[in-house]
Parts: structure tokens; sequence; C-alpha cells
């Protein structure tokens, strides 16, 4: 270990990548934890089919659906265990799936809203640098409206990103009702037949699930359901989060804008010498607008104390040395 580390040390560090760079991130986000968490979910999904098979009166069809419909919490109710060694499997399979596939179809369902939002992303940086372009050879009177959006950043405002939210939930809601209007949702095929299947798209996708309309086609149902509730759950939650970020920076600015006191100055000297450096008006500021807890705080400069074997005040080559020669 002692070797290795200072091998380290005579490495070009350039060549190192960084674990916060974005392709970094990328690799281990979307190919490791979803790969992993599309296993969970059909695993556990096929455990729930073969065992609802061999315990109920269905097929692998049926069985499927009602795994699905199960672990998305949907339950639309024109399926239901009729056994005792069914209904106590359910229970189990319910307890131990909800946290499991939860999860699993959380981290699904923000992948591919993420997806949607890198996509955007990328248009507007097309926008954006066509925006630059058109500015260096224009004066500021001539912009075009959508350079001057452009110009304000209006993309990552928390208006627009609750538009981009609920647009996601009804684009998903659209596609799926053309696909769940084939497969039978309204068997009477009356003439709001369209009207039904986008209900039975919305109600499913916030997995409410009333039961009063059902696929007839089960099996093939499955992946929209699925698919639908993971993006819907992923883009209700980036709603809740742009909520709770507006009332954070709500926060913020009346902490910023607030005067300073001598109560505050009190509440800011952490080390009692009537005076506030840099570092305590940081920790200080930071804990106050909800950005991070004491407690973390404490943990981190505890850490970096451990660090400084030399008790210098920061870290340099010598306290990774005199760590080497501890080891």
């Amino acid at each position: 270990m002692g070797n290795y580390v200072s091998n380290y040390i005579g490495q070009d560090h350039e060549s190192i990548p960084d674990p916060d760079d974005e392709g970094v991130r990328d690799i281990v986000s979307h190919w490791y934890v979803l790969a992993g968490s599309l296993l969970v979910v059909a695993v556990y999904i096929g455990i729930g089919t073969f065992s609802y098979a061999l315990m109920e009166d269905w097929s692998i069809g049926e069985s499927f659906y009602f795994s699905a419909v199960t672990l998305t919490t949907i339950g639309y109710g024109n399926l239901s265990p009729t056994t005792t060694l069914s209904r106590v499997f359910t229970m189990i399979y319910i307890l131990i799936g909800l946290s499991m596939i939860g999860i699993a179809l959380g981290i699904i369902g923000s992948y591919l809203l993420q997806r949607q939002n890198n996509l955007l992303e990328r248009a507007v940086k097309v926008a954006e640098d066509y925006s630059t372009k058109k500015i260096e050879d224009e004066d500021d009177e001539n912009q075009t409206l959508l350079e001057k959006m452009v110009s304000i950043n209006w993309y990552n405002t928390w208006w627009f990103r609750t538009i981009i939210s609920f647009g996601i939930i009804f684009v998903v809601s659209i596609i799926n009702m053309v696909c769940f209007y084939f497969m039978g949702v309204d068997p009477d095929h009356n003439e709001n037949g369209f009207f039904i299947a986008f209900y039975f798209s919305l109600v499913s996708s916030t997995t409410v699930g009333y039961g009063d309309f059902y696929p007839e086609h089960k099996a093939s149902s499955v992946p929209f359901i699925l698919v639908s509730t993971s993006i819907v759950a992923a883009a209700l939650g980036n709603i809740a989060d742009i909520i709770m970020n507006y009332q954070q920076e709500k926060m913020a600015n009346k902490i910023l804008n607030k005067g300073l006191t001598h109560k505050s100055i009190t509440f800011m000297d952490a080390d009692d010498d009537g005076q506030v450096d840099p570092k305590e008006f940081l920790e200080y500021m930071l804990v106050h607008m909800g950005k991070v807890d004491q407690a973390t705080i404490q943990h981190i400069n505890n850490q970096f104390n451990k660090l400084d074997a030399d008790n210098s005040g920061y870290l340099d080559y010598d306290d990774l040395d005199s760590l080497v020669d501890q080891m």
C-alpha cells in the first residue's frame, strides 16, 4: 500500500480520471446501476410470474401481468389471489418487493427522465451557440426572441422545469393512450374510446388504478405499465424537488440579504476568538441555508484533522508521507 501511494505521488496527476468528470459519472450511473436495476426488476417479476402460475389457475401472461401491477402498486382488481398460500406469498412478495423494486424503478425512471433532460440541454446548447455567434455579428437590439430567452437562461428557471415535467407526463400518457386503445382497454369500443384510453393511461402511470378499466391483452401491457410508472414517478419527484429547491432558494436569499448583527457574529464565531474568518462564515451560511447539517460539517473537520498529520493547518505531501509511514 505504501509503495502504491508513493508511486501515485510521482505520477502525472492530469492523467488520473477525475471522479467528478461527467464521463466517469455516466459510466457508473448509466451502465452498472441501470443494468443492475433492470436485472432486479426482471428477476423479481419473473419470480412472481412463475410462482403465481403454479399457485393459481392463471396463464404465464396473467401471472406476469399481476406481478407487474402488484409491484407498481396499481392493483386494478381484475385479478387477485384466491388461495391461502398465494395470499401469504403475496404479502411477502409485496413487503420485500416494494422496497427493492421501488428503488430500482425509481433509478430507471430517473435515468429515462435524465435522458430527456439531456436532449433538451443539447438543443438549448445548440441554440445558445447560435445565439452567441449571432451576437458577435449583430447588435443586441437585433436579437431574436429565442436568442434573448437563451441569454437569460430561461431553461434553468423553476417554471420551465415544471412545465417540462408535466409535459413529459402528458407525452407518456398520449403514447400509452394509443397503445392501450389497441390493447382493448375499452372493450365496448364506444365513441369515447381514445378518451377512455387516455384516462386509463394517466390513472395507471400515477399508480392510482381504480379498476374500472383494465387491458384485455394483459401481458403485452406490462412494458408500458412499468416504463410509464417509472417515468411519471421520476417526473413527479422532479416537481417535488423543484418546490423544495424554490423554498430553499427563498430561505437562502433571506439569509444572504440579512444584515450582520452582534448576535449573528456570536453564532458564527465557532472558536470563540471574537472574530469570524471565511471558514466560519461559510460553515454558518451553509448550515442555515439548509445545504448541509452541522454534524456533517463536524465530520469533515474531524477528517481533515486526522489527515493533517503535522498539525500545520493544511494538507501537503508531508502529511501524505507521514500517513504512508504509519501503514
